[in-house]
């Protein structure tokens, strides 16, 4: 055990002693299982046959697997850029062949979000005045005439000032109720191009071209610019296509936590006002039942801080979840058409290993680096790394590492018994073994 515990901790960026008190306490709580040995002997495993598909081993160098790893990556989005007819992500028309896709596999989804006349309400007590400018408009009862409710949201977070926004436009939320919710299905909208030019003045040219609403059950894309690209860029298919499939998935989960908040209407509108935000805990509540208690975190941490404690801690996350449906649909619809070369990826979420630099050491110093480093196999980091031009020295790795820490829960508890407990104590920010 203690060689799977150096491994994982090694991979996870944490210390061996961490790991060796999640096992005793898991072990304790939920019965002795060998959960890090056979993880570890997993990893191995899969790292062995996806270098073998590759046509490489152990002792090739980080460098060679990861572009090997990003070589892949490339073809997996031409072969289904081919697929769909090469489309082209600038025009409506491109996005909606993207769409349609996401749907045939994910099929029709349903929640449990805001009224659109509520959502229209909200408008009026708070008009964006920065949008209303840019589109000639002087009234929202006028813009409302012009632009659904599903546009008009996501363009506000382009337009409006972010304090404002937090500081005006959103303190209404904290007077939500459960009949200002309804049923009703997830939609996908594509955004007018005027929205994006709305955007680059007000945010510059780093949109985000595809986004969710989760109070109000809207996807929205926008379409993407090809300045200087002469064409679509590569990756940019599978990155619409994956986005899509993970908000198909995360948008009704947090439909279901909002219905679960209904059931307390006296709190909802605090615990609403706290998932949208993806509040995550400091720390585990103390007292005597603290070892049974394990941190829920519903963001992506390492974005903003890679070293944030709370990382190197066990914990859960629903984001990872959300990513784990999105790889389980592309192989299973891979299987159909295996010529896409989706079941490479299958299995590889939570792998990783470390590999040597072939750079010369006098060069890896001056980096501030070892001399092996860690690769991870994650599809979606694998996807962000390709699409940002980042080198085996700044490659994405946060998914790998989420996904590996809620392996390893699921080792212990199952994953459907993981997945519920996230569900259910959202709001809390702990599971409570």
């Amino acid at each position: 055990m203690a060689l799977a515990i150096q491994k994982l901790a090694q991979i996870l960026r944490t210390r061996e002693e961490i790991l060796e008190t999640f096992g005793i306490a898991m072990n304790k709580l939920v019965g002795i299982k060998n959960v890090f040995e056979e993880i570890a002997e997993e990893n191995d495993s899969q790292v062995r046959r996806a270098l073998g598909d590759l046509g490489f081993s152990k002792d090739s160098s980080a460098e060679d697997v990861y572009h090997a790893l990003i070589t892949k990556l490339r073809q997996t989005d031409e072969k289904i850029s081919q697929f769909l007819n090469t489309p082209t992500c600038a025009t409506p028309s491109g996005c909606k062949t993207v769409i349609d896709l996401a749907k045939t596999i994910k099929g029709t989804t349903t929640g449990y979000f805001l009224k659109k006349e509520i959502a229209e309400t909200l408008l009026r007590k708070n008009p964006p005045q920065n949008l209303l400018k840019e589109l000639g408009e002087k009234t929202i009862d006028e813009l409302l005439q012009e632009s659904s409710v599903s546009e008009i949201f996501p363009a506000i977070r382009f337009a409006e000032d972010p304090r404002w926004l937090n500081d005006v436009f959103f303190r209404p939320y904290a007077f939500l109720t459960p009949d200002d919710f309804e049923e009703r299905e997830v939609s996908i909208t594509i955004l007018p191009e005027r929205w994006r030019d709305i955007g680059k003045k007000f945010v510059g040219k780093k949109l985000h071209h595809i986004s969710h609403l989760k109070e109000l059950g809207i996807i929205f894309v926008l379409p993407i610019s090809e300045e200087n690209h002469g064409g679509t860029p590569a990756g940019t298919t599978l990155e619409i296509l994956t986005l899509l499939l993970h908000y198909l998935n995360e948008v009704p989960f947090y439909s279901r936590i909002f219905k679960r908040f209904a059931k307390d209407p006296k709190h909802f509108a605090s615990h609403l006002t706290s998932a949208l935000r993806g509040d995550v805990r400091d720390h585990i509540p103390d007292g005597e039942r603290a070892e049974r208690r394990f941190l829920i975190v519903q963001r992506y941490l390492a974005k903003d801080d890679p070293s944030d404690p709370r990382l190197f801690i066990p914990h859960l996350n629903p984001e990872a979840v959300h990513w784990s449906y999105v790889m389980r649909s592309l192989t299973e619809f891979g299987k159909s058409h295996p010529e896409l070369g989706f079941g490479f990826w299958d299995g590889l979420d939570h792998i990783g290993d470390f590999f040597p630099l072939s750079a010369a050491k006098e060069e890896n110093m001056m980096r501030g680096v070892s001399e092996e480093i860690l690769v991870p196999f994650n599809f979606i980091d694998t996807l962000i790394s390709h699409n940002r031009y980042s080198s085996v020295f700044t490659k994405y790795l946060y998914h790998q590492q989420e996904a590996l820490w809620n392996r390893l829960f699921s080792g212990w508890l199952g994953k459907a018994r993981m997945e519920g407990m996230v569900e259910d104590n959202l709001e809390k920010g702990y599971i409570e073994i």
